[in-house]
């Protein structure tokens, strides 16, 4: 979200592939019921819920455990 719809920048913060990025933001829009993310009002209204619903510290890429080069959530 903090990059604006950039994926190069945001996939060098994840430390992953941009066409991984990029793949991965097309299956979350389809989880979302088909998203349409390159709308800056739909980012915002994600961005919100998401801050909302978020425990401290939300998302920073740096508090996501690691695990062969790649960043996951924990389950």
């Amino acid at each position: 979200m903090r990059h604006h719809a950039h994926i190069a920048p945001a996939a060098n913060e994840l430390h992953v592939h941009r066409t991984t990025l990029t793949l991965w933001l097309a299956q979350a829009a389809d989880q979302l019921g088909g998203l349409h993310l390159d709308d800056a009002t739909t980012r915002a209204e994600l961005h919100l819920a998401l801050e909302a619903t978020a425990p401290d510290g939300g998302d920073d890429p740096a508090r996501l455990p690691r695990r062969g080069g790649r960043t996951y959530r924990q389950p």
